[in-house]
């Protein structure tokens, strides 16, 4: 891991904590899932450079709202990589609108340790972006709508989306399910098998266990210290297809991460496993093959 990563992800993190910017890797899912931005080059002296870069930014319009059932944001995202047979270079940028169907239903009230009120409501995360692939020579666009049920509170049902603490408050469990549609259109690309439209139903589900430590200052969550994360979505081309005729997207991610910071910024180094296809981040099949890589790396959240 050479020193240019270091740097980065501290000049990033200096600027969103200072301009209120979001981080993250994609901002198509909940932000409730961990989904950090990950960094990761390695120039040898006499080889070529090895490179990933996973990066969402995010900026949070004024809200009209005045109870914050609705929010919006400007997004973009740049994903790249040369760690897989079939390369990655994929920009996007638009909207994200974060609806919350109803007011968070107050199921427990704060007692006397100081313990955050339990809710649950329901969400959609939609979003409508720009979409460029170099590799694909493609542009086009790209819409989602994604549904979760969101719950926090150690006396709501862990089988949903939620958060529980143990006992002792020093592990706590995260379960984040989400299903809903994503759509792209590639309006010109250098080759016809990259043109047309596809639409296709997509299901998710993560689960998270770490530990954390009390912090004075946010009695619910506390400071995590580590976070093991567990990522599968699916997705089905149900109108039209992707270039190579596959159209079940499998998506395996697992992911140990340990926290260097958490404010202003999440800051953690740690390993990655990814296996699988993901159509609009530009992540392939190679040879008819879901392609796979490890890494270890620093990311960043916000």
């Amino acid at each position: 891991m050479k020193i240019y990563t270091l740097i980065c992800c501290f000049l990033i993190s200096s600027v969103a904590a200072q301009a209120q910017l979001k981080i993250r890797q994609s901002f198509n899912d909940d932000e409730s899932i961990q989904n950090p931005a990950a960094f990761s080059i390695t120039i040898p002296k006499d080889k070529s450079a090895s490179y990933l870069v996973d990066l969402g930014l995010g900026y949070t319009l004024p809200r009209k709202d005045p109870k914050g059932l609705r929010t919006g944001f400007l997004v973009a995202e740049y994903h790249r990589t040369n760690l897989v047979d079939a390369e990655i270079n994929n920009f996007q940028a638009g909207y994200k609108h974060q609806w919350i169907f109803s007011e968070p239903k107050i199921t427990g009230l704060p007692q006397n340790d100081n313990s955050a009120a339990t809710y649950s409501t329901f969400r959609l995360n939609s979003t409508l972006k720009y979409r460029y692939d170099k590799e694909e020579g493609a542009h086009g666009a790209a819409a989602t709508f994604m549904f979760t049920y969101f719950q926090q509170g150690s006396d709501q049902k862990l089988w949903l989306s939620s958060t529980k603490f143990s006992p002792n408050r020093k592990f706590h469990y995260t379960l984040s399910p989400e299903a809903g549609v994503e759509m792209q259109e590639n309006f010109s690309a250098e080759n016809t098998i990259y043109k047309g439209f596809i639409a296709r139903p997509v299901g998710r589900i993560v689960f998270g266990f770490g530990q954390s430590k009390p912090d004075p200052e946010d009695q619910f969550s506390g400071t995590p210290i580590w976070m093991l994360n567990l990522d599968a979505a699916a997705r089905y081309d149900l109108i039209g297809e992707s270039y190579n005729e596959e159209k079940f997207h499998p998506m395996l991610r697992g992911s140990l991460d340990f926290f260097l910071l958490y404010k202003p910024v999440k800051l953690t180094i740690g390993g990655s496993y990814v296996y699988g296809d993901n159509p609009l981040q530009g992540f392939r099949q190679f040879n008819f093959r879901s392609q796979h890589y490890g890494l270890i790396a620093f990311k960043i959240q916000k």
